[in-house]
């Protein structure tokens, strides 16, 4: 919680109001297949409040106020079992994820459309109707000039100009074998492939044994889906009918009148007119459970004027409005509201199902990693994708998230090891690989203390004697602050290095227990309660409250916040924006940031004080 926190308050400090990007999708070709979010075209969305991420460079404490988009923003994206791919809008392609750093992608050409399968993606070129496919061993496709696309596992079918089917790859079952026949749309399972003919009825090939074969009749379908093996149309009335094994469930849908479907290896899901979403399927780990009834626009606005009259800041309402899109997963889903925010259920060992408060236009689900697409065409991703870091996306399995000033880092607590991002030059991204007691990141350096051996080790740049931190004895806690670092011993000796210039390395003579930095200064719980400071006082930061007994405590650039026994929060030091007032009101957590402070009341809703000069608080 207080990594979680830390990265809070850093990203309230930033926070600037902006306007809607633009849609700048490419003309889309219609494709289906087990790639979840690749259907429909992205329903674009406001973005009432966008971030400049840590990692492009803006540090805590500057109050400097943009939006920054990104210089080539991506436009498209898909994700496979274990990979995500996405395309620039100068056409070039990045992917990410297992396998992918072997993988020979495709130069920038012209293209309008990535398609994705399990194990493999294809870029479909807009001017020859061309397909160039890569990932692990990805089955080459013929010369043909496709209209509409599914890729499985180790075969992909399309339809040419003309309507007709042309299948490749391997045929372990038939599934290659395609009927000579028109078909709008096609969806590819293990062993099969279902498509739909132009007067509705759909047509399967593959498996002979599978129940997916048995197709209902006299139904004029007009949206296909499928997965392993089960397949679901939908007619013109929005009435689904599910056909396959269905061993989880998969063939028993909603009776509801459905607007658009979507599908996954083992379960299904469909939007209805109101925004709700009805799953069904394989629910082992609550992927069918979708969120109930959203509220109405008047419910929305009548609750937003009751808090701003009472005084209470605005619940995220976001939580309760409508889904435009959703995409099933393996074992998790996860769907964008009306607003843009993404919201996720189901499996999350590996956090995959964390929305994060994140908002976008696309959604990709994996297997066990979730990525969208955000309106800045930047792509964020959460989870285990087992992958390579790229501009703009957090990947892997972690438990943890913490903010320094020129960069970032996440970590898994019980597994060790993480990745950094930011000023690479800095060498910041080098995270040692291990089980890890403490994390700290610093402005010009990080920090671990190792559970094995309580071992300090810390890395990232050298000058002013930042290097030289203690390399015997055992730790407990280490913060950095500007320029210089803090530990604490097990005995509760505190030892710090680095620059010295305001007094950073005189420490007390104290047993301590906790141990927090700002920019030229350092504070410390003592074993005895009490709270010393020292380094700089140009802010008052030394000065802690008289008499005051913190739980825990937490530094910004210049103001600290202690947590009482009663579990209000105390500040002190620069409060210039307000980041050293906070509401009188009992906390379960709180962060201190460059110059904001955020905190969760008993709901667990953060709030954040500082104004930034402006009339309304963060």
């Amino acid at each position: 919680m207080r990594n979680l926190l830390h990265c809070i308050a850093c990203c309230c400090l930033l926070a600037v109001a902006c306007a809607t990007a633009g849609d700048p999708s490419p003309r889309r070709v219609q494709v289906h297949g087990p790639e979840p979010g690749a259907a429909d075209e992205a329903r674009a969305a406001s973005d009432r409040h966008a971030h400049v991420d840590l990692r492009d460079g803006q540090r805590p404490g500057d109050t400097r106020v943009e939006r920054r988009e990104v210089a080539d923003p991506y436009i498209d994206m898909v994700s496979g079992d274990d990979f995500t791919c996405a395309m620039r809008r100068s056409l070039q392609i990045d992917c990410w994820g297992r396998g992918t750093a072997t993988w020979q992608l495709p130069s920038a050409q012209q293209g309008d459309l990535l398609v994705a399968g399990r194990r493999f993606a294809c870029i479909h070129r807009g001017g020859n109707g061309m397909l160039d496919c890569f990932g692990d061993d990805p089955p080459a496709p013929p010369p043909t000039a496709f209209t509409a696309l599914t890729l499985a596992v180790h075969h992909g079918c399309g339809t040419d100009g003309a309507g007709a089917v042309v299948c490749w790859g391997e045929d372990r079952a038939g599934e290659t074998n395609a009927p000579q026949r028109a078909f709008t749309s096609m969806i590819s399972g293990r062993l099969h492939t279902c498509g739909l003919r132009p007067e509705g009825s759909v047509e399967c090939w593959g498996e002979a044994s599978l129940a997916v074969m048995q197709v209902p009749e006299d139904t004029e379908f007009v949206e296909l889906v499928g997965g392993d093996d089960y397949a679901c149309g939908r007619d013109r009335a929005g009435a689904v009918q599910c056909w396959g094994f269905g061993r989880a469930g998969e063939t028993r849908p909603t009776d509801e009148v459905v607007a658009s479907l979507t599908g996954s290896r083992s379960h299904a899901c469909g939007l209805l007119d109101t925004g709700v979403v009805r799953c069904w399927g394989l629910g082992s780990d609550a992927q069918t459970e979708a969120p109930g009834q959203p509220l109405t626009p008047a419910e929305i606005a009548e609750a937003e004027a009751r808090a701003e009259e009472e005084g209470e800041p605005v619940p995220p309402m976001h939580l309760e409005r409508p889904f435009v899109r959703v995409a099933p997963g393996t074992r998790h889903t996860c769907a964008i509201r009306d607003d843009g925010t993404a919201r996720c259920w189901g499996h999350s060992y590996h956090g995959q199902a964390q929305s994060l408060g994140s908002r976008g236009t696309q959604i990709a689900v994996g297997d066990a990693h979730t990525c969208i697409l955000r309106s800045t065409g930047s792509v964020l991703c959460w989870g285990d994708g087992g992958g390579e870091r790229v501009h703009g996306r957090i990947g892997g399995n972690y438990t943890a998230v913490v903010a320094g000033a020129g960069h970032g880092c996440a970590y898994n607590e019980a597994l060790g090891g993480g990745r950094c991002w930011g000023s690479r030059a800095s060498g910041e991204d080098e995270m040692p690989d291990n089980r890890l007691l403490r994390f700290a990141p610093g402005r010009q350096a990080s920090c671990v203390i190792y559970r094995r051996g309580r071992r300090l080790e810390c890395w990232g740049r050298t000058d002013r004697d930042l290097n030289r931190y203690p390399t015997d004895g055992e730790f407990v806690d280490v913060a950095l602050g500007d320029s210089h670092g803090c530990a604490i011993e097990a005995g509760g000796r505190i030892r710090c290095w680095g620059d010295s210039l305001r007094g950073q390395l005189q420490a007390p003579d104290l047993r301590a227990t906790q141990v927090s930095a700002g920019v030229d200064f350092t504070c410390a719980i003592a074993a005895d309660g009490g709270t010393r400071c020292w380094g700089d006082d140009s802010y008052g930061q030394l000065e802690v409250p008289a008499g005051s007994r913190y739980t825990h405590i937490d530094c910004g650039a210049h103001h600290c916040c202690g947590h009482l026994e009663s579990r209000q929060v105390q500040c002190w030091g620069d409060d210039g924006f307000g980041q050293a007032s906070p509401p009188d009101i009992p906390m379960i957590g709180f962060s201190a940031g460059g110059a904001a402070s955020c905190g969760l009341n008993d709901d667990g809703r953060p709030l954040c004080w500082a104004t930034y000069g402006h009339d309304e608080a963060l």
